[in-house]
């Protein structure tokens, strides 16, 4: 049987490879959930393996794309060669500038991953946010907070190298090749198979390169407009909008849970000077690039851009006065009138 494993960089690409991978369904045997994960657990089977995946068509390649593999190398690396030793696997890595790839995964948990209130553990809003560090204004300058995520991409690749070959394995350098023809080439190289052409106008990161806002309700209910829309705010409600289309809420907020939140959203980090990017990869990462490009026999440095990193807020929302009755209108040019008539149209949402 066939396997192509994808194990990462998290942000760098790898839900989007994902996504126009799955174009491919004579091709590929999908998974039932976008990241496998199995591999890295410290037992694994052949057989559980492959009850991961909707199908088993042998005739079709079984498609694993799971970041945490390069996180958990020892566990991924022994399953590796335990269960899939005697078939042909194949890997395409995704690697990014690694201090952008960790301020994008900052930006990811803010978003949607560790924004969470209330529960058993519930000690005042913003409390999971401060555990998770996500409020340290200098969480760049943390060592823990990379000791933490201890990313092992170079271990990983030299221990594919040894049990299956180098030729085995491919890699996107997002830095410089994300948005060309080259990883769909790259692919299709690698399993000598032709594929859909990649579709970069695609966009799967709803947040995009801002950080979110809180809103909150208040004891009478608030209310703001964005893009066209009125957002109608319950009272004592916290809400958490990353996006038009994607928020988080919590009702029954107390006012002094929800300034614990408004406050410690506003230190969010949203400024990182060129001088502490370079210093925190010459601490961390470059002896990995290093042996990376070595590995590989490709400069992964020359792909490392050390700048400025300045984050913008996803909105500024324009709070109303009156709660009832209000409307928001958005201002539309109508086509094909020479007078271009405005049309106008209003939306509502409750949260």
């Amino acid at each position: 049987m066939r396997f192509l494993i994808c194990p990462g960089m998290a942000r760098a690409g790898t839900t989007f490879l994902w996504q126009q991978l799955n174009k491919n369904s004579d091709m590929f045997n999908f998974s039932r959930n976008q990241e496998v994960r199995y591999l890295s657990r410290p037992k694994a089977s052949f057989l559980e393996y492959l009850e991961q995946f909707h199908t088993a068509d042998p005739d079709k390649i079984f498609l694993d794309v799971s970041p945490i593999y390069l996180y958990r190398v020892d566990n991924v690396l022994k399953n590796l060669k335990d269960i899939l030793a005697d078939h042909q696997v194949s890997f395409v890595v995704n690697i990014r500038s690694p201090m952008e790839q960790a301020y994008s995964l900052y930006l990811h948990r803010i978003r949607g991953h560790i924004s969470v209130l209330g529960g058993a553990s519930f000690k005042g809003a913003g409390q999971e946010l401060f555990e998770a560090r996500a409020i340290n204004q200098s969480i760049f300058d943390s060592d823990s907070y990379f000791a933490a995520r201890n990313l092992k991409i170079a271990p990983f690749i030299k221990g594919v190298i040894e049990n299956f070959g180098r030729e085995s394995l491919t890699f996107i350098d997002f830095n410089r090749e994300f948005g060309t023809a080259g990883p769909a080439a790259k692919v299709e190289n690698l399993l000598r198979k032709p594929l859909q052409e990649f579709d970069y106008s695609e966009q799967v990161n709803r947040g995009g390169n801002a950080l979110p806002w809180y809103v909150y309700g208040g004891a009478k209910g608030t209310t703001f407009e964005w893009e066209g829309r009125t957002f109608i705010i319950d009272p004592q409600t916290l809400v958490l909008i990353s996006s038009r289309m994607h928020t988080q809420s919590w009702t029954g907020v107390d006012p002094m849970q929800a300034a614990q939140a408004l406050n410690g959203a506003a230190l969010w980090t949203r400024f990182l000077p060129r001088e502490r990017v370079e210093e925190r990869f010459n601490r961390h990462f470059a002896k990995q690039w290093q042996r990376l490009s070595e590995l590989l026999e490709y400069d992964f440095l020359k792909s490392v851009n050390h700048k400025d990193i300045v984050t913008a807020r996803s909105f500024p929302p324009d709070y109303l006065d009156d709660v009832e009755g209000v409307t928001a209108s958005q201002t539309r040019r109508g086509r094909g009138n020479k007078k271009r008539k405005r049309r106008r149209k209003a939306k509502r949402v409750r949260i």
